[in-house]
């Protein structure tokens, strides 16, 4: 992935991911994701479906859910991202995600209502966000 496809990308978006993603790498911010990750698997175990969407800036593996048949990371074009898009423009078509989990993306967004219109947008109806 180059730099050239979010050549148009929001300057300050990309900066502030970074910056979030480099305090998560931290032994603080591993703490906290290590914590976190038992957390959202012992919760996202209750939900099945086709997809879960995650979106977030951290570099480690999103959690999983064993029901939930693949497991897809929307973000900035930085490692582990699966999907490269802004935070205010997902690729999804409506209602595609049977989960949607945004982990520290509200925190590191600067545009929180966007965010949340997108992953509302993208959450099937009788989905999880």
């Amino acid at each position: 992935m180059t730099d050239q496809a979010f050549a148009h990308a929001d300057p300050q978006w990309l900066e502030l991911i970074t910056l979030a993603r480099d305090w998560f790498a931290g032994p603080l911010g591993q703490l906290m994701l290590a914590e976190e990750q038992r957390l959202l698997e012992d919760e996202l175990g209750r939900y099945f479906g086709g997809y879960l969407v995650h979106y977030g800036p951290g570099a480690e593996p999103p959690p999983t859910a064993p029901q939930v048949q693949r497991n897809v990371r929307l973000g900035a074009p930085l490692p582990g991202v699966e999907i490269v898009c802004e935070e205010q423009a997902w690729p999804l078509s409506e209602h595609a995600a049977d989960v949607v989990v945004l982990q520290h993306g509200l925190d590191f967004s600067l545009s929180p209502h966007g965010l949340l219109r997108e992953a509302a947008s993208s959450v099937r109806p009788g989905g999880t966000c």
